[in-house]
């Protein structure tokens, strides 16, 4: 049975619970926006993996941690070429993005040795993907790696017309200047809310 895995930055708790304040806040105007169940977290990398030590040791051995990021402010990708849908992030700055695409490619170089599959269908489907992204699809089984990575924190991917009654209100609140992250955690994707899988600082759910 095909599944697929993600691997992600866990930020620290003030930024945790200033991104679920917002999550929050969406759901109370529409609940079941794209992303908003999940919790706060930095995707690294997307793909269907063997779950073995091989992938935990590719997590663990990724980058220094922790690392400090800097938050340069909201974002909006209308059209999300993802999801279609219009999408409210948390961007990181370009100084800090360049330290987060080191840990990334290491993640990566290690990880990509323990795929099930060598890509996800879905992303093949994408008609908007550049070259460069259909081949790192090709070479590593994800399009966003490198230069053509942006490190973000999601609350979530809103239909156009939810968009534009939750984005004036989430404008409001000032979000942290810098992110803590500690932790590279495996989650499953899974209806509903990801799965957690394990986690570096040692939690293991599998």
């Amino acid at each position: 049975m095909n599944k697929e895995y993600f691997f992600a930055l866990l930020p620290d708790a003030e930024s945790e619970k200033f991104i679920m304040s917002c999550k929050h806040l969406a759901a109370e105007i529409s609940p079941d926006e794209l992303y908003l169940a999940d919790s706060p977290h930095l995707t690294l990398y997307v793909g269907d993996f063997f779950i073995n030590n091989g992938l935990l040791s590719a997590a663990a051995d990724a980058g220094h941690l922790p690392l400090a990021a800097r938050i340069s402010g909201w974002e909006s990708w209308l059209s999300d070429p993802v999801t279609g849908l219009d999408t409210l992030v948390l961007a990181i700055s370009e100084e800090s993005a360049a330290l987060l695409r080191l840990l990334q490619k290491n993640l990566i170089a290690e990880a990509s040795r323990q795929r099930r599959r060598p890509f996800i269908s879905r992303y093949l489907e994408q008609k908007t993907f550049t070259a460069d992204m259909k081949y790192s699809i090709q070479e590593w089984g994800y399009p966003f790696t490198g230069l053509f990575w942006k490190p973000h924190l999601t609350i979530a991917s809103f239909r156009p017309d939810i968009y534009k009654k939750i984005m004036p209100l989430l404008l409001e609140k000032n979000p942290p200047h810098t992110v803590l992250f500690s932790e590279i955690a495996l989650f499953e994707i899974t209806p509903g809310k990801p799965k957690e899988i394990f986690r570096t600082g040692g939690s293991r759910h599998a």
